[in-house]
């Protein structure tokens, strides 16, 4: 039966050392739309476990929109250059592009008797792995093109709009640039091992296109990731209201979800006001700041059927846990991070249903927290936002996710709060780990 409705269903995989999370718009239809992956986690468990998971039957049930046979990827975000978050993606695009070439020289092994004959498929992108788009037809060259676009804080140091990052981008990434007809276009390349007659050839095998002058950076900032158009210009942004106005009146996003960046690189939305919203204070703020106090009762596990977790729906024990209060400092690196919002259509509310911002330390998190917020001119204090669900940055650890965790409100009692697990590293704030469990499912509609 249809879904009267878009919607979004996001999944965490628990990928143990890292971060990593496939999120898919849905159509109406019960069709997919749009899908994005984020973050590949470190090495092997990510270039192993995100095949797995895609070749799962809880992910074979989705078909494409566009009537395709297996739903790929349209964007691939890497929120930011640590290993734990882009070396699993390194490992995943050479690993299926190894797997890809094996079985495109096992199935045309008569054709391709000779080097030359599979230089000119490498070159015409005819070696194509399950995991991106290309295009349907071969151009009036007889080349193919990939169509998965791929989105980063920054591809080099040197170029980062947040200066004295330091983090490389894996080596398996090649930042090229090249004329494509009239056209420059700026593409990352995988090197990728190709084993014919008896030989290992090193060669590239995958080239993801970086889209225009909104790649990287602060040009990421008003970006909907699931279409690659601009939902509204980083100044334009000057709350999520102002956001889901500008999707109601569009006829791109009058009735679908958008996957916003609202910070990349050191910079969010709305960085005029920044310095205005810091003097702001916060309607429940009292003369003791010092704890953060969470109900578990009110946070929900959401597990596929059959995980070693809780099952959907379970609730932990009605018990308050505290922490101290998250100060401090984190990496330039981390603070970098690409962090997002699904935003739905609205002409009363911002209407945001999950957020999550890769290992974004708690400065840049706490203005984004502000910038959510709604201001209240009678008391002149900020009211935060509420919001269905969140991944805690940096894995759930100190110093991110900001002393105001409590602020990031959840729109209902049974809200969601995600945490990927990380190995040998214990979160700072324990709330709902996924430990057992291949993925964290959560459904959202507008």
């Amino acid at each position: 039966m249809a879904s009267k409705k878009h919607r979004v269903v996001s999944y965490h995989l628990n990928i143990g050392d890292g971060d990593c999370a496939i999120h898919l718009h849905v159509n109406a239809d019960d069709k997919v739309q749009s899908a994005v992956l984020i973050d590949g986690g470190r090495g092997e468990n990510g270039s192993k476990l995100i095949p797995e998971f895609m070749e799962s039957a809880q992910f074979q049930r989705w078909k494409r929109s566009d009537g395709s046979p297996r739903v790929a990827f349209d964007a691939i975000v890497v929120t930011h250059w640590d290993d734990d978050h882009a070396k699993g993606l390194a490992k995943l695009f050479c690993n299926s592009m190894e797997a890809a070439a094996k079985d495109y020289i096992q199935k045309n092994k008569d054709k391709l008797n000779k080097l030359p004959a599979l230089e000119a498929d490498i070159k015409a992108c005819k070696i194509q792995s399950p995991l991106f788009r290309y295009t349907d037809k071969a151009d009036s060259n007889g080349r193919f093109w990939p169509l998965t676009r791929i989105y980063a804080p920054y591809w080099t140091p040197a170029a980062s709009d947040l200066k004295n990052v330091d983090k490389e981008p894996p080596t398996e990434f090649d930042f090229v640039r090249r004329k494509d007809a009239d056209k420059v276009n700026d593409y990352i390349a995988i090197t990728t091992n190709v084993k014919f007659q008896g030989k290992t050839l090193e060669r590239n095998l995958l080239s993801l296109k970086i889209p225009g002058i909104a790649g990287w950076g602060r040009r990421l900032i008003g970006l909907d990731f699931f279409t690659g158009d601009k939902v509204i210009a980083a100044d334009k942004a000057l709350n999520p209201l102002v956001v889901s106005k500008e999707m109601a009146t569009s006829t791109n996003w009058s009735n679908k979800p958008a996957m916003v960046c609202v910070g990349s690189a050191g910079s969010i939305c709305d960085p005029d006001g920044e310095r205005k919203r810091e003097k702001l204070v916060w309607a429940d703020k009292d003369d003791d700041d010092s704890t953060t106090t969470i109900r578990f009762s009110s946070l929900q596990l959401i597990d596929p059927p059959g995980s070693l977790a809780n099952k959907a729906g379970e609730t932990k024990d009605d018990a308050k846990y505290s922490s101290r209060s998250i100060k401090g400092e984190t990496t330039l690196n981390n603070q970098a991070s690409v962090a997002c919002m699904i935003f739905w259509p609205s002409s009363t509310k911002g209407n945001v249903s999950h957020y999550f911002g890769g290992d974004m330390g708690d400065v840049y998190e706490e203005a984004i927290l502000r910038w959510s917020a709604t201001y209240d001119s009678g008391t002149r204090r900020l009211e935060p936002i509420h919001i269905r669900a969140m991944k805690l940055s940096h894995h759930g650890r100190h110093p991110t996710s900001p002393a105001s965790f409590e602020r990031w409100r959840l729109a209902d009692p049974q809200g969601n709060v995600l945490w990927c697990a990380q190995e040998q590293r214990p979160p700072h704030l324990v709330s709902c780990c996924l430990a057992g469990a291949l993925t964290g499912l959560y459904h959202q509609t507008g």
